[in-house]
């Protein structure tokens, strides 16, 4: 039986501004983090070719998204890699009850028309379920972010600066997926 909550990692205290010298533990990465530079070089891992492209794009994203925090390990690029091929069976499912439907119609032995729930909805809860599971590992989670108290904004730039920082992202092309 464990007693109290359970403890949280030295990156998890460094993010949230609550890491003190005299209560400092183990870091909780073996070895280094991968760092957002050496993403193509470090985030290779076995089964990435077998997967679809959307879901070679998601995982380069993903391991985008999660090397600046400072927790990601080559350990944790297949798991990273199964939530991507996870978060693709979601959109495609998502996909087929769009253009199914809700319920499907099948016939029995006699020809009687019943009405059936679309599988595709309960593969995509199954994925679903998935999903949460290996997002509260990486703080991807609104809870777990407000845990990590992970930056969303960058320091703000002042003067010129802020002006052309400004400009810049008023040039930039949304690309929505």
């Amino acid at each position: 039986m464990t007693k109290g909550r359970p403890r949280l990692s030295r990156e998890q205290l460094a993010l949230r501004g609550t890491l003190r010298k005299d209560r400092e533990r183990p870091s909780s990465v073996i070895g280094s983090p991968i760092k957002p530079e050496e993403i193509g070089a470090r985030c290779q891992t076995s089964g990435l070719k077998a997967v679809s492209r959307s879901a070679r794009d998601l995982y380069w994203g993903i391991c985008r998204r999660i090397a600046p925090i400072g927790i990601l390990q080559e350990q944790d690029c297949p798991q990273l890699l199964r939530y991507a091929v996870y978060l693709d069976l979601w959109f495609e499912c998502c996909r087929r009850v769009r253009e199914d439907g809700m319920f499907m119609t099948r016939f029995d032995k006699e020809g009687n028309e019943y009405t059936v729930p679309n599988p595709a909805i309960i593969e995509r809860n199954r994925a679903e379920e998935n999903l949460r599971k290996i997002e509260s590992n990486f703080g991807m989670t609104p809870i777990d972010r407000q845990r990590l108290k992970a930056q969303a904004e960058e320091p703000k730039a002042k003067g010129i600066k802020a002006i052309f920082a400004a400009m810049a992202v008023m040039d930039q092309d949304i690309d929505e997926q």
